[in-house]
Parts: C-alpha cells; structure tokens; sequence
C-alpha cells in the first residue's frame, strides 16, 4: 500500500469542520458561551468542531465532506476519499496530512464548561 499523499484541491469543499489544538478549544469555548451550537469531540492534544458557525485559530484545519470523509478543505488525498473511508476503522472522524482523529462522533451541542 503506498503512502497517502495529498494535492491542491480546487476548488475548496465547503467548510463543515474544523481541527486543531489548544487555541481552538478555547476559541470553541468563547463561540459556545456566544450561543454557537457546535458538536465536539476532541483528544489530548486535538479538538475537532462541527458545526454552521465555526470557530477561528491560528492552528486550525478546515474540513469538508468528501464521499463520507473529513479532509481538508483545499486538499484531496491521492486515494478517493470514499475508498479511505471503507479502509480506515469505523471510528475515524477525520484524516488530515499526518494524522487520524479517532473517536465517537458528537451528536449534540457541547458544554463549553466541560471543554474550559
């Protein structure tokens, strides 16, 4: 199996997630408390956001759907998306250059304290 790969994608899928670090869970937090709704799910060192009303960080990625898939938005990975989706574990959130988010989607509105 070769490595994935990833090329410039024009043009952009429409945001509809997005994932980054520290800065973004407490931009998440500050959109939340405004009266965001926003899905989250996040990791030790991650948070992905969902949501109509995205929050902005300096380490963020957006992401847009693609056969079932978040990648990046101004990305496509050289193996279709939808036969990534079928390879990968049926947890993946999300595949980005270097990393897969695992974990359980999130289906409701975060708690913005439960983030803090």
């Amino acid at each position: 199996m070769r490595p994935l790969t990833w090329t410039r994608r024009e043009p952009p899928l429409h945001p509809a997630a997005v994932a980054g670090g520290p800065r973004l869970r407490a931009a998440t937090v500050r959109r939340l408390r405004g009266g965001a709704e926003l899905r989250v799910a996040f990791g030790p060192e991650w948070t992905l956001v969902l949501g109509d009303d995205l929050p902005w960080a300096d380490d963020a990625t957006y992401l847009g759907w693609d056969d079932g898939l978040l990648v990046p938005t101004t990305l496509a990975p050289s193996t279709p998306a939808g036969l990534l989706r079928h390879a990968l574990p049926g947890d993946v959130l999300a595949v980005l250059p270097g990393a897969l988010l695992t974990g359980p989607a999130p289906v409701r509105t975060a708690d913005p304290e439960l983030l803090a």
